[in-house]
């Protein structure tokens, strides 16, 4: 089923800005349990009714400039990341002073720290191994992963992440050899749900179709396993007996399809598509 993330999202794609708002701060104050964002008017009116960017940009200031101090960015930005694994993360990590007074604090302060960073170490050391975090900065796009090369690391500040990046630099490098050369057919396999809404953020969400086919034809060619495992993937939920308002509301949300009422008809027809490499073919209601 389509998560938290992306339900927001389209509440923001049809208007309903302050719901999409109030459903993602529920949700992370209910994980975190504590109060996470300033509620301050001013930001009300940005975020509301003013001339806002898109969605993503919009939550990425709320996590940037609008998280309450003693709330941890590591233990938020985990918490993003399980939600939506994308490269736009990596990028604010990279670039967030996480403790610039590290080595200046106090013993207690430390430990928490230390806690934190140890948290998006096991995180990022996770996705390493399940092959959607990866270390080739030059990979091809549209392959659905992140990258997070061990020299982004290093050029990181020692003070601006503490003993995150000692945490990293030790870990990282055994998990990306570690992961197995046909990690995609084993998503597929573990988790064809994930796979499916994945591709469908990348290549269909907020995106015409020609473009979208493109992009297929750029899977194809560059990464013929990745499209193996979005085939087989497909196949598997299917198959599968679940709720028919479970894949339209995943039609729905994760690949911006709104006005389709069908969605196993609808995946039935993608299937086509993929196969033909023709998405005229696709039902759009």
């Amino acid at each position: 089923m389509p998560n938290v993330f992306f339900k927001a999202k389209y509440l923001w794609d049809v208007g309903d800005r302050k719901l999409a708002f109030l459903m993602l701060n529920n949700y992370f104050e209910n994980k975190l349990e504590c109060p996470v964002f300033q509620h301050t008017c001013e930001f009300y009116e940005i975020f509301h009714f003013g001339q806002p960017n898109n969605f993503y940009t919009e939550v990425a200031l709320l996590v940037t400039t609008c998280r309450l101090p003693e709330v941890s960015f590591c233990c938020l930005f985990s918490e993003i990341w399980d939600l939506d694994p994308h490269q736009r993360w990596i990028n604010i990590l990279l670039n967030t002073e996480l403790c610039s007074d590290y080595y200046l604090a106090e013993p207690s302060e430390k430990l928490r720290k230390n806690a934190d960073f140890k948290l998006v170490t096991e995180l990022l050391v996770k996705a390493a191994l399940k092959g959607i975090l990866g270390d080739n900065p030059n990979e091809e796009p549209f392959v659905r992963r992140a990258v997070l090369p061990i020299d982004r690391i290093q050029e990181v500040g020692n003070s601006a992440w503490g003993t995150l990046k000692e945490m990293l630099l030790e870990r990282l490098p055994e998990a990306y050899s570690a992961c197995p050369p046909d990690f995609w057919a084993q998503l597929a396999l573990r988790e064809p749900e994930e796979v499916v809404m994945r591709f469908f953020h990348d290549v269909f969400l907020d995106i015409p179709v020609e473009t979208a086919e493109l992009r297929w034809k750029s899977i194809i060619r560059y990464h013929p396993s990745y499209a193996d495992a979005i085939h087989n993937s497909l196949r598997k939920l299917l198959t599968l007996n679940g709720s028919p308002n479970w894949l339209t509301t995943m039609v729905k949300i994760d690949a911006g399809f709104t006005l389709v009422n069908d969605g196993a008809a609808w995946l039935e027809s993608l299937s086509v598509a993929l196969k033909k490499v023709n998405f005229k073919t696709l039902l759009h209601g």
